[in-house]
């Protein structure tokens, strides 16, 4: 009886022990037992979780060496508290023996008191507050912020969770420390509907991955931004929508810099976008879904002053934008998309597909050239409406693909300069009635199949140079075509050619240079070259040569001829070589500091208006000079002498600079007698000769 009460005083004892340990704090594995003189009472191994307590590290083996010093008498002692203890069932010999088990548990007693013991009661840091509460995380200060809050960095520190603001405007005053969010959660920062502002110095850097910041309908301020993508998908430094505002004070380093969607939303870096080797070109940043480049960046201009600080990222449809500050790497600026999307600023790229690229069909765009422009790719207006600023420059479309210009809408030049076009198959294709193109030369390589122009279904094309293509010079298709060349056509096969005879004109101001057996297809009868007719009875026609059969007379070729002389524009630009009776499109170039006074020339010819900076001028039956004067140019002048009349002050004489138009009227004619015409000695030229009142563009010399 008095084994089993001891064994059952002994195992309700150490229950309760064990009890005790489990209830203390956190877990750890502690083993209890009790002993007699020569055996093991009982023994009781329970898993239990304790608080960090600051032992050292062998404060175990020093309980043992306690425990042992208090026992007397014993035969074994456990010497490592992990090990399995052998459970004896030995009874003690005496109620003595029963004192010496309990002093053997209140020596066990102690150590799970010991062991028990908690960590002394020191403050956790605090990173962070609100007024004057202080926090020991930025979430916890976040959680208890109201509508409007500014939270307080205490220190600096990392956070690996995502840091999330919904409906709140936060100000973060970073009070000159530098607050991490590194996590590898989908966002490093996620604002919606609300705000998060930086105050005071240091940095608050932010790391995702998917993205670093991602925004909607908020306003966010960061300073550095990382996202580190996947095995799926390339990391977003910035993704904004619904008219968000991020503001990125240094760099992203992401595959793609931002996203940027909506009508408003604006994503500014004040740094770089780093971007790994294997990046895609095509998607330095993404407007709406659709990827950019890295040279599609803009400058913008208003009022002819370019803001050269940031390069801007937009397309027609979105109106978003993501702004990077530019650098002094920033290539130069080649062509300029005037109005931008309407607006009363334009935007001036480095490459002319980023201008290009933003087109909306059926829009009107006007391209305005700031360099020599190479391009290599097939033009195709794609239902646009295009005009191109020549600017005294020269665009060269040159590509390897089988047509260089596809027009199915209108496409015109204006301004002295050159817009040439050249394409394997085809060099100029126009179709889709109503298409009006303007180009400068059309060229097709292609030995065997090579088409110059080819023009189908009521289009008009207008061709300031010439026209090459070894098939074909132009070849027409469809009815009412329109084709007007200003210089030359050359081809080794067909010069001109009208599969379908539908009653189309070709004006030729120069010569056709074909087969001269070939030089007119219509269908499949060909007309030499011998067989244009002078006789055709067309007064205003009267110096071109008509090529049309009269059974077939639904078509029309008409060429003139002409001449061709060199025209040298002197401070401007619209030099070159022309047919006579050409008008020329010539601007002057003026330098910085100078004013314009008026256009000369030195060789007869016509202005539309000498008094305008950019005009037309109308080729005389020589090579000749025009001049750009500018205010302070030393002119030189000659005399005018009038036989038969006076100058416009009444006088009948004085002293012109060469090009300058001078009113002239002739007396009136004796009794019985009517005018004739007006003859000059010397030059010059009259604007109608048959008029008693005229205008005379002067000479380099004097003229009577």
């Amino acid at each position: 009886m008095f084994k089993y009460q001891k064994k059952w005083c002994y195992r309700v004892l150490v229950m309760f022990m064990a009890l005790a340990i489990f209830l203390s704090g956190p877990f750890s594995t502690l083993h209890a037992f009790a002993t007699t003189d020569d055996h093991t009472i009982e023994t009781f191994d329970e898993e239990v979780m304790l608080l960090d307590t600051n032992i050292e590290p062998n404060s175990g083996d020093e309980l043992e060496e306690e425990q042992s010093t208090e026992i007397e008498n014993k035969d074994e002692i456990p010497d490592d508290t992990n090990e399995d203890i052998d459970n004896s069932t030995s009874e003690p010999a005496t109620s003595d023996d029963l004192l010496k088990e309990n002093e053997i548990l209140e020596t066990d007693t102690s150590i799970i008191n010991l062991m028990d013991t908690g960590p002394l009661d020191i403050e956790e840091e605090k990173v962070c507050k609100i007024d004057d509460v202080q926090y020991a995380t930025l979430h916890e200060a976040l959680e208890e912020a109201g509508s409007t809050a500014i939270i307080k960095l205490l220190n600096s520190f990392t956070t690996h969770q995502s840091v999330i603001i919904n409906n709140k405007d936060i100000t973060l005053d970073l009070n000159g420390y530098t607050l991490k969010v590194d996590t590898t959660a989908d966002e490093g920062l996620k604002v919606t509907n609300g705000t998060l502002d930086l105050k005071g110095e240091g940095e608050l850097n932010v790391t995702g991955k998917l993205y670093g910041v991602w925004a909607n309908n908020g306003k966010v301020t960061v300073t550095n931004v990382k996202a580190l993508g996947n095995d799926y998908a390339d990391g977003i430094g910035v993704y904004a929508d619904e008219d968000s505002k991020v503001y990125v004070l240094g760099d992203i380093t992401a595959n793609i810099g931002a996203q940027a969607k909506g009508h408003e939303t604006q994503v500014i870096i004040h740094g770089k976008i780093n971007r790994s080797e294997d990046a895609d070109e095509e998607k330095y940043v993404i407007i709406g879904r659709s990827g950019m480049p890295e040279s599609w960046g803009a400058f913008k201009r208003i009022n002819e002053v370019i803001e050269r600080e940031f390069l801007i990222y937009t397309d027609i449809y979105e109106k978003a934008m993501v702004l990077v500050k530019a650098d002094s790497s920033v290539p130069e600026r080649i062509c300029a998309m005037l109005n931008f999307n309407r607006e009363e600023f334009d935007f001036l790229y480095s490459k002319l597909e980023a201008a290009l690229g933003m087109a909306i069909e059926g829009w009107e765009y006007e391209i305005e050239l700031l360099k020599d422009i190479d391009y290599t790719e097939t033009f195709d207006t794609k239902g646009c409406d295009w005009e191109f600023n020549l600017n005294g420059y020269t665009l060269n479309i040159i590509t390897d693909d089988d047509v260089g210009l596809v027009a199915t809408s209108d496409i015109r030049i204006k301004g002295p300069g050159e817009f040439n076009v050249t394409g394997k198959k085809i060099g100029v294709q126009a179709f889709n009635e109503g298409t009006y193109v303007t180009v400068t030369n059309a060229t097709a390589t292609d030995e065997v199949e090579g088409v110059g122009i080819y023009a189908a279904g009521r289009v008009n094309v207008s061709v300031l140079g010439d026209v090459s293509g070894k098939a074909y010079g132009i070849k027409l298709k469809g009815f009412e075509n329109q084709v007007l060349v200003e210089g030359n056509v050359y081809s080794s096969n067909i010069g001109i050619g009208d599969v379908e005879i539908g009653g189309s004109t070709v004006i030729v101001e120069g010569s056709i240079y074909a087969d001269s057996k070939r030089y007119l297809e219509l269908g499949e009868v060909f007309m030499l070259e011998s067989e244009g007719r002078t006789d055709h009875g067309f007064d205003e026609m009267k110096d071109y040569i008509l090529y049309a059969d009269e059974w077939l007379s639904q078509i029309n070729l008409w060429v003139r001829n002409a001449e061709f002389y060199n025209l040298t524009v002197v401070n401007g630009f619209g030099s070159g070589r022309f047919a006579e009776e050409v008008w020329v499109p010539i601007m002057a170039n003026i330098p910085v500091g100078s004013m314009f006074d008026r256009w000369i020339s030195d060789g007869g010819g016509e202005f539309g208006d000498n008094c305008e900076t950019w005009t037309g001028f109308k080729m005389p039956s020589n090579d000749v000079t025009v001049t750009a004067v500018l205010d302070g140019d030393t002119i030189e002048t000659y005399l005018l002498t009038i036989e038969d009349g006076t100058l416009e002050n009444g006088s009948g004489s004085g002293t012109y600079a060469a090009g300058t138009e001078v009113p002239i009227l002739a007396n009136p004619a004796p009794e019985g007698k009517v005018f004739d015409k007006w003859v000059s000695e010397g030059g010059g030229s009259f604007k109608d000769v048959n008029n008693p009142n005229t205008i005379f563009t002067m000479p380099s010399n004097p003229v009577t």
